[in-house]
């Protein structure tokens, strides 16, 4: 099994050291709940919903969640540095409204309804009812494909949840034609 550090130090190689920071600098899983950096794009509370969005989206089970790896930070990283000042401001308006439309769930911000109140919001802007519309939708596939990259880039992610069988079956050397009935092969059509 390879590890985090043979990884970076293949992503460098291949790639050089940029790329591979910004792959693999982001989700880690932190026990040390404080925010070290302090250039932050997004807003402390723009970073709670999303921490809880991505508590929603890859929850913990035997291994840990997204929000557990952080993700919410290696997104923050991720619009700051990659995506365009539209795709950033998409988002973070996209977050806000999450924020200002949650009392229609429940009587509290979105980090403080229950997580089936939660859902069912998530559920209505993935369907683009109201009060969401399609441009919502947009922004929050964004939010949702940077959650799962993160998480399967990050070390947890990678090596516990992810689990890469190089040949599932086992590899069958020489297997006779009369057993699987058909050969890939050009059939002499060339």
């Amino acid at each position: 099994m390879i590890n985090r550090r043979h990884l970076l130090e293949l992503l460098i190689s291949v790639s050089g050291a940029g790329t591979a920071a910004i792959l693999l600098g982001g989700c880690s899983h932190n026990t040390n709940k404080k925010l070290v950096d302090t250039s932050w794009l997004l807003t402390s509370d723009q970073l709670e919903t999303l921490r809880h969005i991505c508590m929603q989206t890859i929850p913990a089970t035997h291994t840990p969640g997204a929000a557990e790896v952080n993700c919410h930070q290696f997104i923050d990283q991720q619009l700051k540095v990659v995506f365009s000042e539209i795709d950033q401001q998409k988002s973070m308006m996209l977050l806000d409204k999450i924020r200002s439309v949650s009392n229609l769930y429940g009587p509290a911000v979105f980090e403080r309804l229950s997580p089936d109140k939660q859902l069912a919001l998530l559920r209505d802007l993935e369907a683009s009812k109201d009060p969401f519309a399609h441009r919502d939708l947009e922004a929050f596939k964004i939010l949702k494909g940077l959650i799962v990259f993160g998480y399967c880039t990050s070390e947890e992610g990678a090596t516990q949840e992810l689990n890469y069988v190089a040949m599932p079956d086992g590899f069958k050397g020489s297997v006779p034609l009369s057993q699987v009935k058909s050969a890939y092969s050009s059939k002499a059509y060339y």
